[in-house]
């Protein structure tokens, strides 16, 4: 079966990509509150403001690999939501979704 025509044989209604859109971005919001908890913690624990913040300092105040790892993090929470919007929305395998192969 071709790729494209097998996006025809699940379920595909417009409300479904707004709904699994909206999943999605839920997620990666989600995903970006352990960054700024951290981020402002860090900061007011330095003796700093949260009214001063800027963006300069709220990518300096932590360490740049933790730093790294909690902005990497809002992604794994979306691939998340995508997994969750794609299997219980659309009916499909992540695989259906990627390749038209069996393997």
């Amino acid at each position: 079966m071709d790729f494209i025509k097998q996006a025809f044989n699940v379920k595909h209604e417009f409300w479904r990509y707004l709904v699994g859109s909206l999943i999605i971005a839920i997620f990666a919001i989600v995903g970006q509150f352990p960054f700024a908890i951290a981020a402002m913690f860090k900061y007011v624990a330095n003796g700093g403001s949260i009214n001063d913040m800027d963006e300069q300092a709220l990518m300096s105040v932590l360490e740049p690999n933790l730093n790294l790892f909690l902005l990497l993090l809002s992604f794994a929470f979306g691939f998340i939501g995508l997994i969750i919007a794609v299997k219980y929305l659309h009916g499909q395998t992540i695989q259906s979704v990627t390749t038209a192969r069996k393997k």
